[in-house]
């Protein structure tokens, strides 16, 4: 195949995919006791299973086989950068192995380019989450933690098209502003196969608890039981 000419952008672009499905087989082997113990080990098992070679090159001093530039970019700016592995030179040694920790590392580079200013707050959003239902989609429940601590029932009520946890941690990173007065605290995912329909019936249920103060649409004055009683009705869980 030939080499494409690239923009540094569409080659994280095209990368986003790739690194989706390394990002389950490498967690996977992680958490079965089989971790890739270095790049060569990790070249070797999930390279071609991505497919063909997609060479690339950005005029740049950055060019290669998109395949292996995911792979790469994912463990040292996801996996090691978050901590979940240390990654010295070619070895990888002490895997962190946590669902959840793995989930957030890759979410690191996947969903928000390993962007330095959420690293230390990423690990600060998940450690309360409790996820219900099963499907590829889900809808979400977080709260400001300093508004919550002084008792404010504000909830935060999104949507997200995946519905893995640091896939959601990362899109609530997206949204949250320097201006919110505390850091986001993720309550509940309630994964489902038509998360369009669940946000619906909640926002709804919950329409006259709308908080009307310019934050957004998505926010709601309601306890935090009474959202995830009226998510489980609405899934028969």
């Amino acid at each position: 195949m030939s080499e494409a000419i690239l923009k540094h952008s569409e080659v994280v672009r095209r990368m986003r995919p790739y690194q989706r499905k390394l990002a389950v087989w490498i967690s996977d082997d992680v958490l079965r006791n089989d971790p890739p113990i270095s790049y060569d080990d990790a070249s070797s098992r999930y390279i071609d299973r991505l497919g063909e070679p997609r060479p690339f090159n950005t005029k740049s001093e950055w060019k290669g086989d998109i395949r292996e530039a995911a792979l790469w970019t994912l463990i040292h700016h996801g996996f090691a950068k978050f901590g979940a592995v240390k990654a010295n030179q070619n070895k990888f040694h002490d895997w962190v192995r946590d669902e959840a920790t793995l989930a957030t590392a890759a979410a690191l580079e996947i969903e928000f380019g390993s962007n330095t200013g959420h690293l230390n707050l990423a690990p600060k959003i998940g450690p309360e989450t409790v996820i219900f239902g099963e499907g590829p989609k889900c809808v979400y429940v977080y709260v400001d933690s300093r508004l919550y601590a002084l008792g404010d029932k504000a909830a935060k009520i999104g949507r997200h098209d995946r519905s893995g946890q640091g896939e959601v941690i990362g899109r609530i990173l997206q949204q949250y502003r320097t201006g919110n007065p505390g850091y986001p605290v993720l309550k509940y995912i309630f994964r489902t196969f038509n998360a369009t329909s669940l946000e619906k019936h909640l926002h709804n249920k919950f329409r006259e608890n709308q908080v009307h103060d310019g934050i957004g649409k998505e926010w709601f004055e309601v306890d935090l039981r009474e959202i995830c009683d009226a998510a489980l009705e609405f899934l028969e869980v």
